[in-house]
């Protein structure tokens, strides 16, 4: 059992458990617009919320996520003195450029999905359920599930 303590500890602590509101968010919106896309219901303002939502954890889940980075990351601390090491090594790689770059993406297509549907109309379920069906794909694609050598636990330890 890793525990670490500190500011980095606090901050991983964090960016681990927001995760979890990233995925149950995800899953509820895009559970919404599914349900409306082959439902055929009415955008409601409960749609619009749950896109609000999605796009408000994975903001503070992308902020949370940038202060660990580039302020408290040891991992990224290192390969900054030997970037050499990151092509060859899986886990950095993951940590230093899959992780980040993922993440980003998967919040632009969430907010694409949202700024598309929010409004309602007849494309707004279809829109919602492809992106944020998308944006949550991408996000679990992008964690570090324990299975990986570079993995991390599913929940956070302290």
């Amino acid at each position: 059992m890793l525990r670490i303590f500190g500011p980095y500890g606090i901050v991983l602590y964090l960016h681990s458990l927001i995760r979890w509101a990233v995925v149950a968010a995800g899953l509820y919106a895009a559970a919404r617009a599914w349900r409306g896309r082959l439902g055929e219901h009415a955008w409601l303002k409960a749609d619009t919320r749950a896109g609000r939502t999605l796009v408000s954890v994975m903001d503070l889940q992308l902020l949370v996520g940038l202060v660990l980075y580039f302020v408290y990351s040891p991992v990224v601390a290192g390969a900054m003195v030997r970037p050499d090491m990151v092509a060859g090594s899986r886990g950095l790689r993951f940590w230093i450029f899959e992780h980040p770059m993922a993440a980003i993406v998967a919040i632009v297509i969430a907010h694409i999905g949202f700024l598309k549907a929010r409004k309602g109309g007849p494309l707004a379920h279809r829109d919602a359920a492809l992106f944020y069906t998308l944006a949550l794909a991408i996000v679990l694609a992008a964690m570090p599930w324990p299975m990986f050598s570079y993995g991390r636990g599913l929940w956070p330890i302290w």
